[in-house]
């Protein structure tokens, strides 16, 4: 719907987080790109244009019909809390998205519209700004890290009876992966939060607990096995490629 809309760097599943939500998360930290909400079995597609926090513009296709600015938001405040489809998160910057915008001028969005304001939340507050990491790993990460592997059995078990949440198609570090489970476990309430990844081949499962409030790490080679803060150390100036957050 949008030219700069190429490939999402996070995929989210809409039963597990909202199209609210998820404008909630990322409108506060002056997030610039797109939003896309996709439901195949509604016909329904809506892509919001973003700029420094600021909603744009908006497209959508419903059932054959494109829609534009006003109308689109109107389709857009339909599925702020839908539980089906997914949500696709494309970043960009500001002069690729108003090149989008002055492609389709129709899109573009009014401070005066009412239901722009109501698409863009007014109770949204701004996040804590984020600190920048450090030397020391306490400074890096702000939950616990258990120092034990966990037991197999245990693993199965979580990964076996979890849903998956997002997929980050663009590598993240640690600390942004601590993040977001973080807001997760906060917002959601899950039992577990698990995380998958690799690190140049290397196998990350991380495991967050709700009753510990603690983080199980494990790094996994062909040649190695090493859990805890020694796995923290491993993999704390590294990128985690293809990230998967399930909860439980």
């Amino acid at each position: 719907m949008f030219t700069g809309a190429v490939s999402p760097v996070e995929t989210v599943n809409a039963e597990n987080k909202s199209l609210s939500t998820i404008l909630k998360e990322v409108l506060p930290r002056g997030f610039t790109g797109y939003i896309a909400y996709i439901n195949e079995l509604e016909e329904a597609s809506v892509y919001i244009a973003i700029i420094n926090g600021k909603i744009s513009a908006c497209r959508s296709l419903f059932k054959n019909s494109i829609q534009e600015g006003f109308k689109c938001v109107e389709t857009a405040s339909k599925y702020l809390d839908a539980g089906k489809g997914v949500i696709e998160i494309y970043e960009s910057n500001p002069d690729l998205v108003s090149r989008d915008i002055l492609l389709y001028p129709l899109s573009m969005l009014k401070e005066n519209q009412e239901l722009r304001t109501r698409l863009q939340l007014e109770a949204v507050k701004p996040l804590a700004p984020e600190v920048p990491a450090t030397r020391g790993l306490r400074e890096t990460i702000d939950i616990p890290v258990s120092d034990e592997c966990l037991d197999p059995v245990t693993l199965y078990s979580i990964i076996k009876s979890s849903k998956l949440l997002e997929i980050h198609r663009e590598p993240i570090t640690i600390r942004e992966v601590a993040r977001k489970i973080r807001s997760t476990a906060e917002t959601m309430k899950p039992v577990y939060v698990y995380v998958s990844g690799e690190v140049g081949g290397t196998l990350i499962r991380i495991i967050y607990s709700a009753q510990t409030n603690s983080l199980n790490i494990e790094v996994e080679g062909e040649s190695e096995h090493i859990c805890g803060k020694q796995a923290l150390e491993k993999i704390i100036k590294e990128l985690i490629a293809n990230t998967k957050i399930w909860i439980k």
